[in-house]
């Protein structure tokens, strides 16, 4: 009745009952659920577990995209961080993915901790590089700059290297937890622009925006139905989508050759940012 065609589950556990899993796969596809999904939150040692066989199963019921927490490239950070993955588990799931073209990986990698040296950061540009060379349909949602909360080791451990703490939830507020911009005073200005840098550079090094935008077609009322979208909404789509053709060059050059001066991409993409805002203001008003 709502030509739901896509869903996204954000759920870190949803895959750690196999069996569980096993069934809510096999119902959508005996109830013939026309749709596509996809899951924030999976962890790459619960798919390191499953075998080709639930993989196909997992294609077959309509799963697109799982946003994966790789992190970072180095051991040593994964242990500090204690997210009980390796680097090598990583590499191994995203080869076997390959052979699943319909499940698309979208890693997402965190830095910016304290005791994280540039080195850390150039193992995690090598891991995604590798991940890139190995399955062509990988992606890649960010690099994230962490983020202090209170309750946890690490946030302990940024109060003692200076954290100033928010004193009420008033200023919690002001707290940015997606990016996270702010200078953390043990990143000095170096680390910061090789992070920046590497941020936008995974904004362009895969064909997410290829995929998402080179087709104008699309209703936004069903789905299944294409329909011509304005014209002046289906010409930003494609300057934007032969923009990021180039600008993914110059992503994987700047990682492959760790060239990380003069990041232009990141004012390009505060702009692209602003302008896909606008265009969606369009898109519902047209």
């Amino acid at each position: 009745d709502y030509n739901i065609g896509y869903i996204s589950i954000l759920d870190e556990m949803f895959f750690l009952d196999k069996n569980r899993a096993r069934e809510i796969l096999l119902g959508v596809i005996e109830r013939g659920l026309e749709l596509e999904w996809g899951i924030r939150g999976v962890r790459i040692d619960d798919l390191d577990r499953m075998d080709n066989d639930f993989f196909e199963l997992m294609s077959n019921a309509g799963i697109r995209q799982m946003m994966i927490g790789a992190e970072s490239g180095s051991e040593r950070m994964l242990k500090v961080m204690k997210k009980g993955i390796t680097v090598k588990q990583t590499i191994r799931v995203n080869k076997r993915l390959k052979d699943f073209p319909k499940l698309i990986p979208s890693y997402n990698f965190l830095s910016g901790i304290p005791g994280e040296h540039i080195d850390d950061l150039y193992k995690s540009v090598s891991l995604i590089l590798t991940l890139l060379e190995d399955n062509p349909h990988a992606n890649f949602s960010g690099m994230n700059q962490f983020v202090p909360f209170p309750g946890s080791e690490l946030y302990d451990i940024c109060v003692q290297n200076g954290f100033h703490e928010p004193q009420s939830l008033e200023e919690w507020s002001f707290v940015d937890t997606h990016y996270n911009r702010g200078n953390m005073l043990w990143l000095d200005k170096k680390f910061l622009r090789i992070l920046h840098s590497i941020q936008s550079s995974l904004m362009f090094i895969d064909n997410k925006a290829s995929r998402e935008l080179s087709s104008c077609e699309g209703d936004s009322r069903d789905w299944r139905k294409p329909a011509k979208r304005p014209f002046i909404i289906r010409m930003m789509f494609k300057l934007i989508v032969l923009l990021g053709s180039f600008l993914r060059i110059v992503a994987r050059f700047r990682l492959k050759n760790r060239f990380f001066i003069f990041p232009f991409e990141c004012y390009l993409a505060v702009i692209g940012v602003s302008i896909m805002n606008k265009l969606q203001v369009l898109q519902k008003k047209s």
